[in-house]
């Protein structure tokens, strides 16, 4: 419910006295309150004047986050995924940005670079995926290239489909299961109150090639349907 939009906002945007509002979180309490309100923002049937801050309470609660990723404490690669599933094209400079490698080793975070890098794939319109393609084609052998090379085949289909709601509806059944997954999260993108893309994503809810996305499709219809509210029933 948009009613808990402000509440949310005021939560992740807490802080202490004599805090500064860009320092690192290090009492633990307040960093989980702060990182579970924001992901719980992804979830608001938002309007679109909400948007910027939203995305704005999103990055600031990830630069707040500690770099390191300690068990049992919130991390950023958990924002980087809630960040995908929030469907915000003007997020994908922000994930592009933190797929590419430091000048530094020692400034890499694998697991931060693999999943901005797995967001912003699925985010990402042709245009916006020459970058990606660019930290794609520079990526050593590895575990971050074999992870990266799952999502090789939506190079393709983002040069084919680009921004045409249409083509990318056709891809829902797509028999390739990434490119199904990547199809949900366009026809969210362009398709925001139109009845037939609300119906087309509620068809495949049931599809064996895309019933382990689940959550990313119900997530997609969602920001589908924030744009048309009396289509929920």
């Amino acid at each position: 419910f948009r009613e808990a939009l402000d509440p949310l906002l005021a939560t992740v945007n807490q802080v202490d006295e004599g805090e500064r509002p860009d320092a690192v979180e290090t009492d633990l309490g307040d960093e989980q309150l702060m990182v579970g309100a924001a992901i719980s923002l992804v979830s608001i049937n938002r309007e679109a004047g909400d948007t910027q801050r939203m995305r704005e309470a999103l990055v600031t609660a990830y630069n707040r986050l500690t770099p390191e990723i300690h068990p049992r404490r919130p991390n950023r690669p958990q924002l980087l995924v809630a960040m995908g599933h929030f469907n915000d094209a003007e997020l994908v400079p922000f994930l592009t940005q933190r797929a590419a490698r430091a000048p530094r080793a020692e400034d890499n975070d694998d697991n931060v670079r693999f999943y901005a890098f797995m967001s912003a794939m699925l985010l990402a319109n042709a245009s916006e995926a020459a970058q990606l393609q660019a930290i794609y084609t520079a990526e050593p052998e590895g575990d971050v290239r074999d992870g990266m090379s799952d999502y090789e085949p939506l190079f393709a289909v983002m040069t084919e489909c680009t921004t045409d709601l249409g083509c990318w509806t056709g891809k829902l059944s797509d028999a390739n299961q990434m490119v199904a997954r990547k199809a949900c999260y366009m026809v969210a993108r362009y398709g925001r109150g139109n009845a037939e893309a609300v119906t087309a994503l509620v068809g495949q809810l049931g599809n064996p090639t895309t019933q382990n996305q689940a959550l990313d499709e119900l997530t997609s219809v969602v920001a589908v349907m924030s744009g048309s509210p009396d289509l929920l029933a």
